[in-house]
């Protein structure tokens, strides 16, 4: 499968992820949220892969990849829940997509090109225009936010350059083993730190907020779950074929990232109180632009 498909595939899973997950943290806590969807998509992996004896499988980048992916996640999380506007961090962390393409044009001896530069950087300006309001009217006492963005994105870039060097040695559904293996231990060994537990903990009733439009989403959340593991498990696998067939991991990682335009508009038919702003707007059609130039590149 060609890179570009796989990633606009995995655009859309990761999208769907997003916006679901947000719902589902209305009834679940945030803290117990990630692990157990972690745990559910490895599950998926191994019992669908050809790979069932781990020790055979593993590899050291998949599982470094993997341990990287789960702190992302969590330093993720950390800054959406710290900032009184979890958009500006949404936004901002999208911008390691350019960190990602410096350290491969290194790690894999490519060539430095100004096309995909450019296509680069236009992604990253409509991921910014988004958020301008946001920013004019933007006040934090804790700054601690602006850290753990800064962390999550480094730790997405190295989790692309380990994915990728995994990807150049073993076969994907190997990769989604190890790699999803090490997301959950690492995951859930800092929700135990945090929480003293290891299992999905259900908010009181007082603190649940039903925030979807669809009235059965509100009635049931486990279908807000069932919705992010498989989520989740579309758009890592997808990615995983998209930066495997890539030359350069950062590739499918620009596209990728510019499912702030499809969140966009699942939002308006899933959640209660959306809109669409004019920089949002405005910014979505720049990242769409990006999106085609870099689709139409060879």
């Amino acid at each position: 499968m060609h890179w570009v498909l796989a990633s606009i595939i995995a655009t859309l899973g990761g999208a769907s992820y997003v916006s679901f997950l947000k719902l589902a943290q209305g009834f679940y806590d945030p803290k117990t949220v990630i692990s157990f969807i972690m745990f559910c998509a490895f599950m998926f992996y191994y019992i669908t892969s050809n790979h069932k004896n781990i020790f055979s499988a593993f590899e050291w980048n998949a599982f470094i990849a993997g341990i990287l992916f789960g702190l992302m996640t969590i330093c993720f999380n950390e800054a959406i829940n710290l900032s009184n506007n979890p958009g500006i961090p949404s936004s901002l962390v999208r911008s390691n997509v350019l960190v990602t393409y410096v350290i491969s044009l290194f790690v894999f001896g490519l060539k430095f090109s100004w096309t995909k530069f450019i296509t680069i950087m236009t992604i990253i300006a409509g991921c910014l225009i988004t958020i301008i309001p946001n920013m004019k009217d933007f006040a934090s006492s804790n700054n601690k936010w602006i850290s753990m963005t800064i962390l999550a994105g480094l730790l997405s870039s190295g989790n692309d350059v380990f994915s990728k060097l995994s990807l150049n040695k073993i076969p994907t559904d190997q990769y989604l083993v190890v790699q999803m293996l090490a997301a959950v231990l690492t995951t859930l060994g800092i929700q135990y730190v945090r929480t003293k537990t290891f299992t999905l903990q259900k908010l009181k009733k007082t603190k649940q907020k039903m925030e979807s439009k669809i009235h059965i989403l509100n009635k049931y959340p486990p279908l807000l779950m069932g919705v992010a593991v498989a989520s989740v498990i579309i758009f890592r696998q997808f990615l995983g074929i998209a930066v495997k067939n890539s030359d350069n991991p950062s590739y499918p990682r620009a596209l990728f990232n510019s499912q702030f335009f499809v969140s966009l508009l699942l939002s308006l038919l899933i959640q209660k109180n959306s809109s669409i702003t004019k920089y949002q707007g405005v910014g979505s059609t720049v990242i769409l632009g990006g999106v085609v130039a870099m689709a139409l590149q060879k």
